[in-house]
């Protein structure tokens, strides 16, 4: 009994994880592929400029960065294929995003800083749209005040209209309200 209530807590302990360090992925993600972009177009290779970039990136996208070169250096897999490992493990749409534009870039030859700086736009955009839909999501204070007020006022009307309705005493009887049971 005890191995299966912990369970669902552990489920829920491990999604609440997976959503903070999405969270935490997508928001340091921009800044991240546009200084890769920037030692790309220095003339950097990709993985020699993702480790030189991977130095200043701090907290879970560093970590997961650190473990992306790694897999890459020791020749495991392609980066490509090492952003989707993490991606996987993490549940992770942004580092999906970036294996899928690693992706890209082999598939059509594209330039590779070009596109960087392109998912880093559309990260920002996305992380602009979940702050204002959390925003709006959100009840104003002056609105909830109004509707407290506007439920204040319809009870002060109709509070005497009631107690005429219903005489004293007699209830919803005298009201013919009764049933004959």
């Amino acid at each position: 009994a005890t191995a299966a209530a912990a369970l669902p807590l552990g489920a829920g302990i491990q999604q609440v994880w997976g959503s903070f360090h999405e969270r935490t992925i997508a928001r340091s993600l921009p800044p991240f592929l546009r200084m890769w972009a920037t030692r790309l177009r220095a003339g950097a290779p990709p993985l020699a400029a993702l480790t030189g970039v991977c130095g200043g990136v701090e907290g879970v996208l560093g970590l997961e960065l650190c473990r992306v070169i790694a897999a890459a250096r020791c020749r495991a897999t392609s980066m490509e294929g090492a952003f989707r490992w993490r991606a996987a493990a993490l549940g992770s749409a942004a580092l999906g995003d970036v294996a899928a534009t690693l992706a890209a870039v082999e598939r059509t030859g594209a330039p590779l800083a070009a596109l960087l700086d392109a998912l880093a736009d559309e990260q920002e955009a996305r992380a602009r749209f979940r702050e204002e839909l959390a925003n709006a999501a959100k009840p104003s204070i002056v609105g909830l005040a109004a509707i407290d007020l506007c439920v204040l006022i319809l009870a002060a009307a109709t509070g005497p209209i009631l107690a005429a309705l219903v005489p004293a005493g007699g209830g919803l009887s005298g009201l013919g309200l009764t049933t004959n049971v």
